[in-house]
């Protein structure tokens, strides 16, 4: 059965849950916009900035969140979470909404591990870089990092990294960064320092900014 509601302002709806113990909201998202910000989705990727996407109850954002996708087996997820009972279960809606999600077919995924933290690593796009190289130069920034700030606070950490003509940008989270970067254009020495640039910008933000704060 529906329930009244009425949209009171740009980003407010008010809903009667008068005698409601369960309310469903459903609602169409406009997934066209492919940057670290937005929401976009098309045959081949889906990207999701939870806050460009999911509701909250007003005054609680404390409660915890379960998440759950419907998809098919072709296609692979990549979020800094772990499934747990074929769900993603967050502390509170701040976490949910640090943790941007990755979905796609042709999606590469690497592994390793530095002092006690997990990395992973995943690509989408096409590109002309030599993937053994991308890792092994970002390594070496995650050593270095580490080293000024003489510890890790991460058990597991995510790289994702989407590589679209034309496009550049970046955004840090808790526990992953998302960085976009044309990857036509990695066989220049230039462009290719930009884009490890890039990488190592939105992994210092894992202690400036995420921890560190005035």
């Amino acid at each position: 059965k529906k329930v009244a509601h009425q949209k009171i302002d740009k980003n407010h709806w008010l809903l009667n849950t008068k005698n409601k113990q369960t309310v469903i909201v459903t609602y169409r998202v406009y997934a066209n916009e492919l940057n670290v910000r937005g929401v976009f989705s098309d045959d081949s990727l889906v990207f999701i900035n939870p806050t460009a996407c999911f509701f909250y109850p007003k005054g609680h954002l404390n409660k915890s969140v379960t998440l759950k996708f419907t998809k098919s087996k072709s296609w692979h997820l990549s979020l800094s979470k772990h499934l747990r009972n074929k769900s993603y279960n967050f502390a509170d809606f701040d976490e949910l909404f640090d943790t941007p999600i990755l979905a796609a077919q042709n999606l590469k995924q690497h592994h390793f591990k530095i002092g006690s933290c997990k990395y992973t690593v995943a690509i989408w796009g096409k590109h002309c870089g030599d993937e053994k190289n991308i890792i092994r130069d970002l390594q070496k920034i995650i050593r270095k990092e580490v080293k000024v700030f003489k510890h890790n606070p991460c058990k597991e950490y995510l790289f994702q990294i989407l590589f679209i003509n034309g496009l550049f940008g970046g955004l840090e989270h808790c526990f992953s960064s998302t960085n976009i970067f044309d990857g036509s254009r990695l066989r220049n020495k230039k462009d290719y320092q930009r884009f490890l640039s890039l990488l190592a910008h939105e992994h210092f933000h894992l202690w400036n900014v995420k921890r560190i704060r005035p």
